[in-house]
């Protein structure tokens, strides 16, 4: 057997393969091309693949649709599938609580978990129809994005007991909008909560801790908030009509716009409170609240000369020792 032809075909073959590992530079020169780059460029890369489903190398159909929807289902399908098993653990993190509330002593302790579990980020939820939202929902910065159907399930947790939340630990919680009309929240910890538009209609909030809550455009209508700490609350718009606020303090509170119409301030801590532009607030309310220097009252109470001098008085006899006189009196 003549094994010339095998022979010589397998010298071809290495020239050839020898060949493909070179470069040509100017004329007449020819060096190695660097071996990663070969490898990677034509086996590791993917794009002589991607190349030949939009450039098929014979007479064929191109396939790139094909392969680009089968990719993208595929992304989707392991978008889709992350985003389920996050919302599965909250829901069933929400629904661990809900169980806990109905038992007096556990109640404390699953009101305190509220907060955590709205908190809790999930990425955005995919949607076949919109790509946008797949990428986001991969790439995107996911960190402040909150399961709404959890946050509402909690929401409506707390509604629902609003009887029996004597001293609760709803600190940082989202109740916008919450319908917590009559609750008992008497000593309950709202720390920073968010509770914009809730409606707190008749609500006892007696000594609760408000500090910092956000309260903007929330119904207070004859609330009763005897000593209750609402520094720096944000009160603005909120509509305090008949509201009890004795004793309250509200140091560096914002009223502006507020409707303070029959609200009972006396004793009521007003330092650094802004009350600019805070509607239907009278002078008779201010002779029984403790109002500083440092507190900004509407203008419309400085319009009349008598006026001025009555608040003037009221600033100067509300002096720093006072307070601590009518503060160790409460404590």
């Amino acid at each position: 057997m003549d094994l010339r032809p095998i022979l010589e075909q397998k010298k071809v073959d290495e020239l050839r393969k020898l060949a493909g590992d070179f470069e040509i530079v100017g004329r007449s020169r020819m060096r190695k091309k660097p071996l990663i780059d070969s490898l990677l460029a034509r086996e590791f890369s993917g794009v002589r693949a991607i190349w030949e489903h939009v450039w098929p190398p014979e007479k064929k159909a191109p396939t790139f649709m094909v392969w680009l929807f089968g990719f993208y289902t595929a992304v989707f399908g392991l978008t889709s599938g992350i985003y389920e098993n996050r919302a599965d653990r909250i829901e069933l993190r929400a629904r661990t609580i809900i169980g806990q509330m109905g038992n007096d002593d556990a109640r404390r302790v699953a009101c305190g978990q509220i907060h955590a579990v709205q908190n809790m980020p999930i990425l955005v939820k995919p949607e076949f129809r919109n790509p946008w939202s797949v990428v986001q929902s991969l790439f995107g910065d996911n960190r402040d994005t909150r399961y709404g159907p959890g946050v509402e399930l909690l929401r409506d947790t707390v509604v629902a007991w609003k009887k029996k939340l004597q001293g609760a630990d709803l600190r940082k919680a989202d109740l916008q909008r919450a319908d917590l009309g009559g609750a008992d929240l008497q000593g309950a910890d709202l720390y920073g909560a968010d509770l914009q538009g809730a409606d707190l209609r008749r609500a006892d909030l007696q000594r609760a801790y408000l500090t910092k809550v956000d309260l903007q455009r929330a119904s207070l209508h004859l609330a009763d908030l005897q000593g209750a700490d609402l520094y720096g609350a944000d009160l603005q718009r909120a509509r305090l009509l008949r509201a009890d606020l004795q004793g309250a303090d509200l140091r560096k509170a914002d009223l502006r716009r507020a409707n303070l119409t029959e609200a009972n301030l006396q004793r009521a801590n007003l330092a650094e409170a802004n009350l600019t532009n805070s509607e239907n607030l009278t002078m008779s309310q201010l002779q029984d609240a403790c109002i500083y220097q440092s507190t900004k009252l509407p203008h419309y109470l400085w319009d009349e000369e008598h006026e001025r001098a009555i608040l003037a008085d009221l600033i100067l006899t509300h002096s720093e020792s006072e307070w601590r006189r009518i503060d160790e009196w409460e404590n």
